[in-house]
């Protein structure tokens, strides 16, 4: 019945009319949900109708219905919703209209002075990169991934053991942010790889073992000191950070965590949008030329980099590196 509907929706969107029954079916799916999961109360905060509102990644939005939030809409479209996307789904509500659902979105998708939400729903399947799909080769997708000199590219190679790096030192590094419904406040709690500029790879564990009142909500890139934005180091000043929700979350179907063994600990974080490459900002490459495959002998160096943050630390104020060798 939602496929359908949204079809309908990619049909007659074009000659700019939307049947009612579609129009209402999403705010009936997000009432069914929320309230199967006993979400939604009277406690939540209330926030009327086409008023200011902050959405879980903290960007400025306005409380509309479902139908009028692209982002929203996708994640309710999705096949099965994973406890990430309810819970963002939680943290996005902000109040009822005529016992429709609303939902804080950061770019609704009808213009906010008009007078009733008549207007036509643009069908975020087409805002979708299914470049991924699974009907792509190994070779197409790993065509899709940046190669040098677009990737892997610092501006600084300082490497100090344990010291503070450079601002545009590992420009790839991605600090994950999550949203704590119990204590109502954001937080980081790991850190990634940005691969492309809508992917970031991280550890599994990282969005699996986290505390169910977390929500995964963003990335963050082009940090380098936490108590400041722009970052600036001898009279120089970089780009502010990029702050970027994140659309999916993909973890290794083959993932085991237990006391005795992990493997395949690795996932990946889709970007809602674009990363935008800048100085401070850079993907890293992955070893895909014969060369790098091989594993590194044992005593090799590598580089570690990033706050040093956890669960129940808060790290470092500047990003940092450290030299361990391969064991």
């Amino acid at each position: 019945l939602q496929r359908l509907c949204e079809h309908n929706q990619l049909l007659i969107g074009y000659y700019g009319a939307l049947t009612e029954f579609c129009k209402h079916f999403l705010e009936m799916l997000l009432w069914t949900v929320l309230a199967l999961i006993g979400l939604w109360g009277d406690a939540a905060a209330q926030t009327e109708y086409r008023g200011a509102c902050s959405t879980p990644v903290k960007e400025p939005g306005t409380c509309v219905l479902v139908a009028e939030c692209d982002f929203i809409r996708r994640v309710l479209a999705k096949p099965i919703l994973e406890k990430n996307d309810i819970r963002y789904i939680e943290a996005s509500r902000c109040g009822s209209y005529e016992r429709k659902a609303l939902v804080c979105c950061a770019r609704p998708t009808v213009p906010t002075s008009s007078p009733a939400p008549s207007s036509p729903v643009v069908s975020g399947s087409d805002n979708v990169d299914n470049r991924f799909s699974s009907g792509l080769t190994l070779n197409d997708r790993l065509k899709l991934l940046p190669q040098a000199p677009q990737c892997g590219v610092q501006y600084d190679d300082r490497i100090v053991g344990g010291e503070r790096a450079g601002i545009t030192a590992y420009p790839w590094i991605a600090r994950i942010e999550h949203f704590d419904q119990r204590s109502n406040k954001h937080a980081f709690h790991c850190g990634g790889s940005l691969i492309s500029e809508r992917y970031v790879l991280t550890a599994a564990h990282c969005l699996s073992g986290v505390p169910k009142t977390w929500t995964i909500t963003s990335v963050r890139l082009g940090e380098w000191d936490t108590t400041s934005n722009p970052d600036c180091e001898d009279g120089e000043c970089y780009d502010v950070v990029q702050d970027i929700a994140v659309e999916r979350l993909i973890i290794h179907e083959n993932f085991i965590n237990t006391r005795t063994e992990v493997h395949n600990d690795i996932a990946l974080l889709r970007l809602a949008s674009p990363a935008q490459y800048t100085e401070t900002v850079t993907p890293i490459c992955l070893p895909l030329d014969g060369g790098f495959t091989n594993r590194p002998s044992e005593g090799s160096r590598l580089f570690v980099a990033g706050w040093g943050q956890t669960e129940f630390d808060s790290g470092s104020r500047f990003k940092m590196h450290v030299s361990v060798p391969t064991v």
